[in-house]
């Protein structure tokens, strides 16, 4: 047991059971540095990363450096290609369900966190009039805006446009893994909506993060720091006094032929009398956190053990993918005893950022490393993407696959 730096997301309770200590080498002034805990709350089972920090810093990455964002800014996708079908589909799914729960078309709906608007048109599809974005990133507002022709402001929880009023529906959709400041959060979700409103929501199902399993630690990232489960959600929402209408665990994918388990849930205001009925954990969160754990460490030792054996005579290395993965491998004890002396990605948002004082740059720069330096891939999900690149250059070095 252990007092948490942070309050639980689900339940604001400070004691929790230590899941995993997640060792990350971040970018150079990254909040997170070395890593951090992920814990299991002792009263609701919800996991999470035991870190106080500002939510500030992280309005601003998704401002400018996430994926949409960074999409968006630089001009490199239309709308149909940062959204693949399989994405497309799961937000013309929730659309339709909102619309079996909302009759009047006249229904004022709010999308905070709506990224490139693709949410904004399937809702303009099924027959609202009445829609509205928000999104953290200026280049995906204006995306969204063009594209659908309907309002899209950029703002964030904490820093919302004033004249906003209430609505029938609030979505957020990928959003609430992502926050540090949940009670915030939640308050506003509340705030926004008119008597009887309800709330759409999806998440990653962390109680179900090995069905199907995806790689070591995919879900414990510098961006995922809150893991829910089903009834964990339920927990929250009653908490906030929302009673769940409408929940389906569902699978989708992460990216093309990925699959991953999500949950999407409805929340519905209650009477403003409602009292909170408590707290029951959930053990099978818990159990399926303490498994997934089990499960990375022991694939990521095996990484480890081949990485070491293929560096054993080389001093030096370079790397094609600067995420989530490899900021876990950067952390590892074989990198760790080497020197990174390149490190590069095709995402030109993250180019002039450093870690351990190598800036990033664009793989054309590879052209002038040394072909004795063996190239490491590092990014699971775009390895093949990464290869077919690494092969348009002409690059002589070594490719490395974990």
């Amino acid at each position: 047991m252990t007092y948490t730096r942070r309050a639980c997301p689900t339940c604001d309770g400070y004691l929790a059971e230590q899941i995993h200590r997640l060792r990350l080498k971040t970018p150079d002034g990254h909040p997170l540095e070395d890593g951090y805990d992920v814990v299991a709350c002792l009263s609701c089972g919800t996991g999470f990363a035991d870190v106080e920090i500002a939510q500030d810093y992280y309005d601003l990455y998704y401002a400018n450096q996430a994926k949409y964002a960074s999409e968006a800014a630089t001009g490199t996708q239309t709308i149909s290609a940062a959204e693949p079908a399989w994405k497309a589909e799961r937000l013309k799914e929730a659309a339709s369900l909102i619309a079996s729960m909302l009759v009047d078309k006249d229904s004022r709906i709010l999308d905070i966190g709506c990224a490139n608007g693709t949410l904004l048109g399937a809702l303009q599809e099924v027959g609202f009039l009445d829609v509205r974005g928000i999104d953290p990133s200026p280049g995906s507002a204006a995306m969204a805006k063009s594209h659908y022709g309907v309002q899209v402001d950029v703002g964030t929880f904490s820093d919302l446009p004033s004249d906003l009023g209430i609505y029938d529906c609030v979505c957020v959709t990928g959003v609430l893994e992502h926050v540090f400041d949940i009670k915030a959060a939640m308050r506003t979700l509340v705030e926004l909506l008119r008597p009887g409103g309800i709330i759409y929501l999806d998440v990653p199902d962390a109680s179900r993060y090995l069905q199907p399993y995806i790689s070591p630690f995919e879900d414990f990232s510098t961006e995922h720091v809150n893991h829910f489960s089903l009834s964990t959600l339920k927990t929250l929402g009653n908490r906030f006094g929302l009673a769940t209408l409408h929940f389906d665990q569902f699978i989708t994918e992460l990216v093309l032929g990925v699959p991953c388990a999500a949950i999407r849930l409805v929340w519905q205001q209650r009477s403003p009398h409602h009292h909170f009925s408590g707290v029951i954990r959930d053990e099978e969160l818990v159990a399926s956190l303490y498994d997934f754990t089990s499960r990375s460490q022991a694939e990521f030792v095996e990484i480890e053990q081949q990485l070491e054996a293929r560096l054993i005579d080389q001093d030096e290395f370079a790397i094609w993918g600067i995420g989530e993965y490899t900021f876990k491998l950067l952390a590892s004890d074989p990198l760790v005893r080497r020197k990174a002396v390149a490190l590069v990605d095709g995402n030109s948002a993250r180019w002039g950022m450093s870690v351990g004082g190598v800036r990033v740059k664009s793989p054309d720069s590879l052209l002038t490393l040394s072909a004795s330096v063996p190239l490491i891939i590092g990014s699971r999900l775009s390895e093949q993407p990464i290869r077919l690149a690494i092969a348009k250059l002409r690059l002589e070095n070594q490719v490395l696959s974990t």
